[in-house]
């Protein structure tokens, strides 16, 4: 593999080679992604992407491991389309009571969450010196119904 420099003007790694996964191809590949899912709605085909850039996937998992700035970018591809996934989840909830349940999972885990376990806990210690300290102030409480 060749070695991998920081390009200044894009901040990705690049190579020297034409047919490395260049700054330029970076470029163009994110373009062409981001596209997708923002006019299409849809995710890219990325193995198609990978033969259209001139590179093996292979190629593209090594470089969103290695290379920070191309992964950044790529990730803020990813959220567009988990919130375009979460979207369509809230649209179809009316047809499908699953898509109902996932999402209110996700945004209320506590009331819809059945792994989200919610314990209550008591020292008898405690309650036992708060109540002792009660019957000293009569004024606070009624001690009567201790």
């Amino acid at each position: 593999m060749n070695e991998l420099t920081v390009n200044p003007t894009t901040g990705f790694l690049d190579a020297d080679n034409w047919n490395s996964f260049t700054s330029e191809k970076k470029l163009k590949f994110l373009e062409i992604a981001e596209e997708c899912v923002k006019t299409e709605g849809k995710w890219p085909d990325l193995g198609q992407l990978c033969t259209q850039m001139g590179i093996d996937p292979r190629t593209l998992d090594r470089h969103l491991k290695m290379d920070e700035k191309f992964r950044e970018r790529y990730e803020g591809i990813t959220v567009r389309g988990k919130w375009n996934l979460e979207s369509l989840m809230f649209n179809l909830s009316g047809k499908n009571p699953m898509y109902m349940f996932g999402w209110l999972r996700k945004h209320f885990p506590a009331e819809y969450n059945p792994d989200h376990k919610v314990s209550i806990e008591h020292n008898v210690n405690v309650l036992g010196s708060l109540i002792q300290r009660a019957k000293d102030i009569p004024e606070v409480i009624d001690t009567q119904a201790l």
